[in-house]
């Protein structure tokens, strides 16, 4: 069965509750069973990738209204999960790293814990400059099970504070083996203003 969706319906799933998810993955099920084949047009791809965005800090804005907390939610973009995430997976065993990336957005989260002069109350937080309606933030962090402390890993979390909408992203998350000296903070600025077009203009 050949099934084509808009992409109207994509980004609205974004607001699904969990009813709705559960419901989801049947049809994730269905697919991936060969039952029913996705029908893709160039026209859905790009107005779901201008869309995106916008949707999901709408979905957030009302998912922080309904669930007041003094922490910050944060979700990974899809280039740190590309680069390079993906190479910690396999690298370490899948456990430690959730717990690792469990640990990481626990960090983040206490974002608020900054003073006026936007020095990080907790030492591990970094913050690095203003970008817009965003402060960017860079954090050290070991793989758990490792005997590692985190400022010498070499392991680097870079993602930005919306001090508007009250979210973080994960921006970008590598090794010294990724990124590393000489220019280490050049090198991954570069990388960041180069794949993020909100941040186009991080100096």
């Amino acid at each position: 069965m050949n099934l084509f969706i808009d992409s109207s319906v994509y980004l609205s799933f974004y607001h699904f509750s969990s009813d709705d998810l559960e419901q989801l993955k049947k049809l994730v099920v269905a697919i991936r069973s060969g039952k029913i084949k996705l029908l893709f047009t160039t026209q859905v791809i790009d107005e779901f990738n201008r869309n995106r965005e916008s949707k999901i800090t709408d979905a957030l804005k009302k998912f922080i209204e309904q669930n007041p907390s003094s922490s910050f939610p944060q979700f990974i973009e899809g280039f740190a999960q590309r680069h390079f995430i993906k190479g910690f997976v396999k690298k370490h065993k899948s456990k430690h790293w959730e717990v690792t990336l469990t640990a990481i957005k626990s960090i983040l989260a206490r974002y608020d814990n900054i003073a006026p002069n936007h020095k990080p109350l907790d030492s591990k937080l970094d913050v690095i400059c203003p970008c817009g309606q965003y402060m960017v933030v860079k954090l050290d962090f070991a793989i758990a099970g490792t005997q590692t402390f985190p400022k010498s890993s070499g392991n680097r979390v870079v993602a930005a504070v919306d001090t508007e909408n009250k979210i973080i992203k994960i921006l970008l998350v590598y090794s010294k083996n990724d990124i590393g000296s000489p220019n280490e903070t050049v090198k991954w600025k570069n990388k960041v203003a180069s794949n993020y077009e909100e941040f186009k203009n991080l100096k």
